[in-house]
């Protein structure tokens, strides 16, 4: 038993990480992330105590952090996020407070609130959605484009460092999108086998930021990882937007995660239907044209401009595959999978 808030009691339910989440931590993170491991369940008792937690529920989706669903004595049913830590932790909380601090005085699209923040120990305490429902449970193509296309264009917003201070704010900037592609790109030289279709990819992908950052000359703060299992729906708020990134860039750029994700589902389903080949191509080739003319009407654009994006994403996605702890002979595999989904966006362009 812990003692805890205003002299009650309250006892430590038993979150166990599992192991194959630690070891993704710790090939991940390297010393930092064992080390918090070592600490997690001190941290998990301090926000148990701090927050007035009971019946904790760790969620069987875990991948960079711990997340438990649980009931505060303080904002009620809510989701509980520990982070390793690392700056996206602050970027991810900077950005939800930002719109926070909107406070309405601009059309951005809801973003899931943050109700608490812990930056000593990197744990926000969110608010739990119900029923929690994400964007691939609407099953008819066009709604879920149609619903798609306006979260995304609601998304960015206006951003004005002047807005920011504070801890999780002022000390922790957002970094720009062409700083993702330079470290991204600098990981895919060095793990490249020679096949040069990174050089001349990466190249190509700079040139296209230029030149819708020429059309889209305004800084945006950007979700950065858009897609449709970070929009869930909330029965009392509607469609929510969920753990954002952060990122500064032209607004288009939120399109390239979504669309990319979109074919990987069409990919999935096109394979159970048993259709393959030329049918299959076809298929998906309808969906992109589709979803692409969407996304132009709603940001204002032509549908070039939205495929530039798609290339840009799929170049700096697969090239930050090279960095998730894959062993040296797994880099040829990756680097062909990444060249098939280049060159499939590249040759619509």
């Amino acid at each position: 038993m812990i003692p805890c808030f205003q002299g009650m009691l309250v006892f430590m339910e038993v979150v166990r990480l599992p192991a194959a989440f630690k070891d993704h931590i710790s090939a991940e993170f390297g010393a930092v992330g064992k080390d918090w491991l070592s600490r997690f369940p001190g941290l998990l008792e301090r926000c148990v105590c701090q927050w007035e937690l009971t019946g904790l529920v760790l969620s069987p989706h875990l991948s960079y952090n711990a997340v438990v669903f649980a009931t505060s004595g303080l904002y009620g049913r809510v989701v509980l996020k520990m982070s390793v830590p690392n700056h996206e932790f602050f970027t991810e909380c900077a950005y939800i407070l930002y719109h926070q601090d909107l406070d309405g005085h601009t059309p951005g699209a809801a973003v899931r609130p943050c109700l608490a923040c812990d930056t000593e120990n990197h744990a926000m305490l969110l608010k739990q959605l119900s029923p929690g429902e994400d964007l691939w449970t609407v099953d008819d193509l066009h709604e879920r484009f149609r619903l798609g296309a306006g979260l995304l264009a609601a998304s960015p917003v206006r951003y004005d460092h002047s807005r920011f201070s504070g801890t999780a704010r002022g000390t922790h900037e957002f970094p720009s999108f062409r700083q993702w592609m330079d470290r991204a790109y600098k990981k895919a030289r060095e793990a490249d086998t020679g096949s040069g279709f990174l050089y001349g990819c990466n190249e190509d992908s700079c040139r296209l930021l230029s030149e819708v950052t020429t059309e889209f000359s305004e800084p945006m703060l950007l979700h950065g990882d858009l897609h449709h299992a970070n929009i869930l729906h909330d029965r009392e708020s509607g469609w929510q937007i969920i753990d954002p990134k952060g990122v500064i860039g032209p607004a288009p750029l939120e399109c390239g995660r979504f669309i990319r994700n979109q074919l990987s589902g069409a990919d999935r389903d096109i394979r159970a239907l048993g259709v393959s080949g030329t049918e299959a191509e076809r298929r998906k080739e309808e969906q992109l044209m589709l979803l692409v003319l969407l996304l132009a009407r709603a940001f204002g654009t032509g549908t070039r401009t939205i495929l530039k994006c798609a290339c840009i994403d799929a170049a700096v996605s697969n090239c930050w595959s090279l960095e998730t702890g894959a062993a040296p002979c797994e880099h040829e595999r990756i680097l062909r999978e990444a060249e098939s989904e280049c060159r499939f966006f590249w040759d619509r362009l």
